[in-house]
């Protein structure tokens, strides 16, 4: 099967498993959050990488424990084919006392579920996305957990972000109290003024829910404004609220 048989939103996850009844419940929990999912499933380590060979997938969800080929072992030589350089990694068990892995942990490309439930499933099948729909020209997209800061004050501005899912909160900090400025929602741009002004951040910004954002960099934000006009609307929709925000406040 090639990947031109599915639809260009759909996500395919491979779950490889000894015990078929925990994978008939993580597609179950997964395909409830992700409507757009395949999940196609192994019983060992063997199976599995033949199963990747014919069809990589976007996410591979696994435990260490599999017969004839271990989770660490299939993982190691995925790691080290590029043509699974965009497959996400989820490990449904504690991390190894090792160092191995430990660049992939950082970048998210690898990831360990110690205590599994539903919450911590759907967190790191966001990340793992995050990672597969990586792009090379000028933007990513970036994961964010209720509470997670964004933006410091203060910092240099390399990037700008559009908020494709979730809440955020920008604010000041004087004399240790919290100043509200207002909420970005769906839809609006985060950072903006970074590339209106040239300047360090004016504001800090963290996650009020579990957030999906794209991340864009200020050195192609013109070219992917050209190549995304509905994102160039989505920004003059951002400026036209900021100002309007600023005239109210000033308003006496």
């Amino acid at each position: 099967m090639s990947r031109g048989a599915l639809s260009s939103d759909r996500k395919v996850v491979l779950l490889a498993f000894p015990d078929e009844g925990l994978a008939i419940n993580i597609e179950k929990l997964a395909s409830g959050r992700f409507p757009n999912l395949t999940c196609f499933r192994s019983i060992d380590g063997f199976d599995a990488w033949s199963k990747m060979e014919n069809f990589p997938p976007d996410v591979l969800i696994l435990t260490s424990e599999l017969p004839k080929r271990d989770g660490m072992t299939l993982v190691s030589q995925l790691l080290k084919n590029d043509r699974f350089e965009k497959v996400g990694v989820i490990f449904l068990n504690a991390p190894p006392e090792s160092d191995i892995f430990t660049d992939e942990v950082v970048t998210g490309r690898v990831q360990f579920i110690q205590e599994f439930n539903e919450e911590r499933l759907f967190r790191a099948m966001m990340k793992a996305f995050a990672h597969v729909a990586a792009d090379d020209k000028g933007f990513r997209v970036v994961v964010l957990e209720e509470g997670q800061n964004l933006i410091k004050e203060g910092e240099r501005a390399d990037f700008v972000y559009l908020v494709r899912r979730g809440t955020l909160q920008a604010f000041h900090e004087e004399n240790g109290q919290a100043v509200q400025l207002g909420r970005i929602e769906s839809g609006e741009f985060v950072g903006e003024m970074a590339y209106i002004s040239g300047e360090a951040r004016s504001a800090n910004v963290k996650a009020l829910t579990d957030c999906e954002l794209v991340q864009i960099s200020l050195e192609h934000l013109d070219h992917v404004l050209y190549k995304k006009p509905t994102w160039a609307k989505a920004l003059m929709s951002t400026l036209s609220k900021r100002l309007k925000r600023a005239n109210e406040q000033k308003a006496p």
